[in-house]
């Protein structure tokens, strides 16, 4: 069996989609509630590791962890709720979990905090780093990756990219930025990011781009390339999420309502390859497409105004090919705006297989 986690961010909710016929997506459980256990209340980011969901909760605000090692039944297994002091979580949008740490990006709170969850059930925070313009720059700060010692921010109103040295994680210090919008480097509203190797995607809805910075040096990182433009012949309008894979770059793309493919093996030059944009007609209910996760020649694709799950099969990413859709507000499938309604937000949904023991 396959299962899909998303956060349906006005159903105040973790839905749980068995994907295991792709062509035929259902709904297979799921766990709701604001203002009180399960602290759901605008649920959004996501992240799925060791049979738990780790979700940043921005109208509580909150940081929630659910047990989904038996995925028909999720349970609430613990919370840490605050902002405006510690532990600096308003507007919680999106996190990364690694080494016992949970590393969010807390838009209202301009802030980038960490939190333990060695305990799930009890986590607490540890610190944070905050600042709208310099020196940090992570005004309606948007997404975080983090690979090894360093987090990587991207943030919408600072147009920025901000790297940051987490090696103390109760004092993270500011390492390097890169900031800009309307030319190079393109980053307007930045969104969303990946880090591969020493160069860092980003989508960056405001300048309908793609864009491409080196991080070899953290303390000053460049502009290397990117690929932007609405409508033909790019499809990036409202560039809004992206996963990188190989040699490819998967952006969804809100204002094109569109799964975009660009080619991205040489980063200084990306190519477009191909896009399939929305037609209820053929089941493609991508109207304000929000974010994707590709995984075994599937992309998964919600879409925020089609309260839907579009799965594409990419094998040719020449030709990408509508597989199936599930949509609904409220019940029975709850994916009312899988993705808070907030106009820069993004769910990040992530497919997990389960053995037959239930355990991830």
């Amino acid at each position: 069996m396959a299962y899909l986690f998303i956060t349906a961010g006005l159903d105040d909710a973790l839905t749980v989609i068995d994907v295991t016929n792709p062509a035929a997506p259902t709904f297979y459980s799921g766990i709701r509630g604001a203002g009180a256990v399960p602290w759901l209340g605008g649920a959004n980011g996501i992240v799925v590791q060791g049979g738990l969901a780790y979700i940043c909760a921005s109208n509580e605000p909150a940081l929630t962890i659910i047990n989904i090692r038996n995925p028909a039944v999720p349970v609430f297994v613990g919370s840490i709720q605050g902002g405006g002091a510690p532990p600096w979580l308003a507007g919680a949008r999106s996190l990364k979990v690694a080494n016992n740490l949970a590393y969010i990006a807390a838009q209202n709170d301009q802030s980038f905090t960490i939190i333990d969850v060695t305990n799930p059930a009890a986590p607490f925070f540890v610190g944070n780093l905050q600042g709208a313009g310099g020196p940090n720059f992570l005004s309606q700060i948007k997404d975080v990756d983090i690979v090894g010692n360093l987090a990587y921010v991207v943030s919408r109103l600072d147009n920025s990219l901000t790297i940051i040295n987490i090696t103390n994680p109760a004092l993270p210090t500011l390492v390097g930025s890169i900031q800009g919008a309307g030319a190079a480097p393109w980053l307007g509203n930045a969104n969303d990011l990946q880090i591969v190797g020493n160069l860092a995607y980003i989508a960056a809805p405001a300048d309908d781009a793609l864009t491409i910075i080196d991080v070899s040096n953290p303390a000053a990182p460049f502009y290397v390339g990117g690929i932007r433009g609405p409508g033909a012949p790019n499809f990036l309008d409202g560039a809004m999420s992206l996963q990188i894979v190989g040699n490819l770059a998967f952006v969804a793309a809100a204002q094109d309502n569109a799964l975009t493919i660009i080619n991205i093996t040489n980063p200084a030059l990306p190519v477009f390859v191909s896009t399939i944009q929305r037609n209820p007609a053929a089941g493609l209910w991508l109207l304000t497409a929000y974010s994707v996760h590709v995984e075994n020649n599937l992309a998964y694709v919600t879409a925020l105004n089609d309260d839907a799950l579009v799965i594409i099969d990419v094998i040719n990413p020449a030709v990408p090919v509508f597989v199936g859709f599930i949509s609904g507000s409220g019940g029975p499938n709850w994916l009312d705006s899988p993705g808070f309604q907030s106009p820069f937000s993004a769910v990040l949904p992530t497919v997990t297989t389960l053995p037959a023991t239930g355990v991830t």
